[in-house]
């Protein structure tokens, strides 16, 4: 039976660490943190956690852009950087490492991505 827990509808029997952590924001660290702080195992299933600590779990993310607010957030900053033309935004427009990494014989899954991104667009 599904349940609204932190604006999504989920599964009563899913496991708390596994419904948190995939959640696009939340790290598995942050989630084991979490647990452990409230004193519940990450394997229990969410319909036997009681509705105070589901409170608090609600409490503690609900300032945090989560999800798909935090990727079009992210989203965002990208193609920003790239509207201004500095040079982080020209190495991501590139899709070459922008933060100063080696990229004559590392960087593959920079340009992996970016040649992901070219084939998806070009064939519009």
């Amino acid at each position: 039976m599904p349940v609204k827990f932190i604006n999504r509808s989920v599964l009563s029997t899913q496991k708390l660490g596994k419904f948190l952590s995939s959640i696009f924001g939340i790290s598995r660290s942050t989630t084991m943190r979490i647990c452990r702080q409230l004193g519940v195992p990450y394997t229990t299933s969410i319909q036997d956690v009681p509705s105070t600590k589901r409170e608090y779990i609600e409490n503690y993310f609900k300032p945090r852009p989560l999800g798909i607010d935090l990727q079009r957030r992210v989203q965002n900053k990208v193609s920003d950087k790239i509207r201004f033309g500095g040079y982080s935004g020209v190495r991501l427009s590139q899709g070459l490492p922008s933060r100063g990494q080696r990229s004559k014989t590392n960087a593959q899954t920079c340009k992996k991505k970016f040649k992901f991104k070219l084939s998806i667009t070009s064939k519009n």
